[in-house]
C-alpha cells in the first residue's frame, strides 16, 4: 500500500510541477534553442569571414565586438520597455529581429554587409535576453509556494542556455551532411530556428508582469512586507519597502518608478555586482574566449584535442548547476559570490602556471567547476536587490555591465599576449577577478553594517515612543 501510494504521489506531483512552474519550463526551453541558435553561428562566423571573405584578423575582431556593442546600446532601452509595456513583447520581438540578422548573415558579401547583420543580431539578443531575465526576476519575487524559489529558477535557466550553447557546435556536422558542404548552411539553419522560435514565443511565451506588482497585504502600509519564495522576508526587502513608503509621504509628487530607481543606484553593492559581472564577462570572452586557445596550442593540443576539452569544461559548468542552485538555497546568492570569484582566480592562475598537457587540461577544467558552482548567484541577488517597478531596468544595467566585460577583454587580452605572453594575460584576467570579488566583498560588509544601524535606530525610536506613551 505504501509503494503505491508513493507512486500515485509522483504521478501526481510531476503535473503538479510543470502547472506550478509553466512560466520558468516555458521560458527556459525558448532561451535552449535560442543558445542553440548562437551555438550554431559561434565557430562558423569565423571561418566564414575568412573562406569566403578573406577578411584579416582585425576585421574579424570587430564584427564578433559588434555583437556586444549592439547589446551594450540596446540593453536599457530594452529595460525601460520590458517595465512599462510588459515581458512578452521583447520574447518574440527579439528572436524576430536575430532571424533578419541571420538572412542578413547568410546573403552577406562583403565586410560592411556582415558586420551590420552581426550587429543586428546583437540587438535581437538583447530584446530577448531582457524579456527573458526581466521575467524570471518576476517570478523570483513572488509569493506563490508551489513555483521554485528565485536561486532555482535562475540556475535552471542557466542550465538550458548552457545545455543549448553546448549542443548546437555538435549539430554543425549533422547540418553539413543533410544540406551540402557550403559554409553558408549552419546560417540557414539558425535562420530557421530563430525564426520558429519568433513563432513560438508570440504563441506560448508568459506575460509575467503582473507577478511584479505586490498582493494587497503589501499595498497597505499597516502591513509593509515583502515575502520571497516560500513566505520569508529579507531585510533587504524589508528596508527597500519601508523606505519606499516613507518617501512617497515625503514627496507625493514623484512617480514610484523614479524613486525606487534612486533607491536602487544609491546602493554600493549594487554596482559592485555590477563590476563583477563585468569581471566575469572580460575573463570569459579574454581568458577563455581568447588567450586559452593560444595556450592550448603551445601545450601541443590539436583543433580536435581543443574541441574536447572545451566540451568537458562545458559539460562541468553543467553539472555543476546543481551544487550551486544548493548552495544560493542555503547560503543566499550574496555569500557565495565572492569566494567562488576567488576560486575561478586561482584556477586561471594554475592554467597560466601549468607546464604539462595534463595538468593544464585540469585547470580548466577547475575554472569551468568554479564558474558553475556560483552559478547565477549574481543575477539572483540583483533580481532580490532590484525594487518591483525598476526591475528591468537593474537587470538591463546588470547585463550592460557585462557587456562592458564582453566588449574589452579580447580586445585587451588580445593586446597583452601580442606585448607580455599568455601567461601574463591569463594573470591579468585573474587580478580583475579578485578586485572585483574584494570589491563585492566590502560593498557586502558596508550594506550589512548600514542595516544593523538603521535595525538598532529603529528599536530605539520604538522604546522612546513607547516610555513617552507610558508616561
Amino acid at each position: 500500500q505504501s509503494q503505491t501510494t508513493t507512486t500515485t504521489t509522483t504521478r501526481t506531483s510531476v503535473p503538479n510541477f510543470l502547472r506550478d512552474n509553466k512560466e520558468i519550463l516555458s521560458i527556459c526551453g525558448l532561451s535552449f534553442a535560442c543558445a542553440m541558435g548562437h551555438g550554431i553561428l559561434a565557430p562558423t562566423i569565423p571561418s566564414f569571414a575568412t573562406s569566403e571573405l578573406h577578411l584579416s584578423g582585425a576585421q574579424i575582431g570587430s564584427i564578433l565586438s559588434a555583437f556586444a556593442a549592439a547589446r551594450l546600446c540596446v540593453n536599457t532601452p530594452a529595460g525601460y520597455f520590458a517595465d512599462k509595456f510588459g515581458r512578452k513583447k521583447l520574447l518574440w520581438f527579439g528572436p524576430m529581429v536575430t532571424t533578419m540578422a541571420n538572412m542578413g548573415t547568410v546573403t552577406s558579401a562583403s565586410y560592411e554587409q556582415l558586420l551590420g547583420a552581426r550587429f543586428l543580431a546583437g540587438v535581437g539578443s538583447s530584446i530577448y535576453t531582457t524579456g527573458a531575465s526581466v521575467s524570471l526576476s518576476d517570478i523570483a519575487k513572488t509569493e506563490h509556494k508551489g513555483m521554485m524559489n528565485g536561486g532555482n529558477a535562475m540556475n535552471m535557466h542557466q542550465g538550458a542556455a548552457l545545455a543549448g550553447a553546448a549542443i548546437g557546435p555538435g549539430l554543425i556536422s549533422a547540418m553539413y551532411a543533410f544540406g551540402g558542404e557550403n559554409i553558408r548552411t549552419p546560417f540557414l539553419f539558425a535562420t530557421a530556428l530563430s525564426g520558429s522560435l519568433s513563432a513560438v514565443a508570440l504563441y506560448a511565451a508568459p506575460e509575467t508582469k503582473h507577478l511584479s506588482s505586490p498582493p494587497p497585504t503589501m499595498r497597505s502600509e499597516k502591513n509593509p512586507h515583502l515575502l520571497q519564495p516560500g513566505g520569508s522576508m529579507t531585510m533587504d526587502a524589508s528596508l527597500t519597502l519601508n523606505k519606499d513608503a516613507m518617501e512617497k509621504r515625503k514627496s507625493p509628487s514623484v512617480s514610484a518608478d523614479s524613486r525606487q530607481l534612486g533607491m536602487l543606484v544609491k546602493r554600493s553593492d549594487f554596482w559592485s555586482v555590477c563590476f563583477l559581472n563585468s569581471a566575469l564577462f572580460f575573463a570569459g570572452a579574454g581568458g577563455r574566449g581568447a588567450v586559452l586557445p593560444i595556450l592550448a596550442i603551445s601545450h601541443g593540443m590539436d583543433a580536435q584535442n581543443l574541441g574536447m576539452l572545451f566540451s568537458a569544461m562545458a559539460t562541468t559548468s553543467l553539472i555543476g548547476l546543481v551544487p550551486s542552485s544548493k548552495l544560493i538555497a542555503a547560503y543566499g546568492a550574496r555569500n557565495i559570490i565572492a569566494p567562488t570569484t576567488i576560486l575561478s582566480s586561482l584556477a586561471v592562475m594554475a592554467i597560466a602556471g601549468s607546464s604539462t598537457e595534463p595538468g593544464f587540461a585540469a585547470a580548466c577544467v577547475s575554472w569551468a567547476a568554479a564558474s558553475s558552482i556560483m552559478g547565477a548567484a549574481p543575477m539572483t541577488f540583483v533580481a532580490e536587490i532590484a525594487p518591483r517597478k525598476a526591475s528591468g531596468t537593474a537587470l538591463s544595467i546588470y547585463r550592460n555591465s557585462g557587456d562592458v566585460g564582453l566588449l574589452l577583454g579580447p580586445i585587451l587580452s588580445g593586446l597583452a599576449v601580442d606585448f607580455f605572453g599568455s601567461e601574463v594575460a591569463l594573470a591579468m584576467n585573474a587580478s580583475v577577478l579578485v578586485s572585483a570579488a574584494l570589491a563585492f566583498h566590502v560593498s557586502k560588509k558596508s550594506r550589512e553594517k548600514m542595516k544593523k544601524k538603521e535595525t538598532l535606530e529603529n528599536v530605539k525610536k520604538k522604546e522612546r515612543t513607547t516610555t513617552t506613551t507610558t508616561t
